[in-house]
């Protein structure tokens, strides 16, 4: 649809003449068309990063329902990508556990704030949650406003940019703070259907905190 004219605003139907030349349009700028096309590049990425620090445990994995699927928990219920890390210290006691939520959105999707909110929403699991944008590499990645907001829920953004020899970029435009908002009971379910089945991750993760 498209926005018409008339008192109160009215919406119109695009003709498919014009939807497929959005399309294209997408394409030759090499743009995804799919959202999560996203997904697996960036949680690749986020592996490498993992795997250059010293941590007792470091996973990546996507999480976000399946197509066709309910979701688990409602609308926002799940990020697209989490991650795990477990912090031992040689002079510590403590055993630090740290999830990280990454909500990710299309280049066509960047500019509509309700992104924001949901990746705010997945502060209610993860210790640091982020949104993640697609991007042309032309001007910004996002509006003015988004970045107030992603500042304001204090998130982490990163943009992510398709390389014209294949595979993606990935920047880091805010770090992502600590939240206060994750209580323990909802980053304990969190962590379990990221371990999933898996026997190996599960005892992984458990050796690494001590169980």
């Amino acid at each position: 649809i498209k926005v018409g004219v008339g008192y109160g605003g009215t919406v119109g139907r695009v003709s498919a003449t014009q939807a497929a030349a959005g399309i294209e349009e997408m394409s030759a700028a090499g743009l995804v068309k799919l959202e999560r096309e996203l997904y697996e590049p960036f949680a690749e990425w986020l592996r490498s990063s993992l795997a250059d620090q010293d941590l007792a445990f470091a996973e990546a994995r996507i999480t976000a329902t399946p197509k066709g699927y309910k979701h688990g928990g409602g609308k926002w219920s799940r990020p697209n990508v989490t991650a795990v890390q477990v912090f031992r210290y040689d002079w510590l006691p403590e055993i630090t556990v740290e999830v990280s939520s990454y909500e990710i959105k299309r280049a066509v999707d960047a500019t509509k704030l309700e992104n924001v909110y949901e990746a705010a929403a997945h502060g209610r699991w993860a210790h640091r949650a982020s949104l993640v944008v697609e991007h042309t590499g032309d001007g910004e990645a996002v509006p003015g406003p988004i970045f107030d907001e992603v500042r304001r829920f204090r998130l982490g953004l990163y943009a992510m940019r398709r390389r014209p020899e294949g595979g993606f970029d990935v920047r880091e435009m805010i770090k992502p703070p600590l939240t206060h908002e994750s209580q323990p009971e909802d980053v304990n379910e969190l962590l379990g259907y990221f371990l999933g089945e898996d026997p190996m991750r599960r005892q992984s993760y458990r050796r690494a905190i001590g169980q």
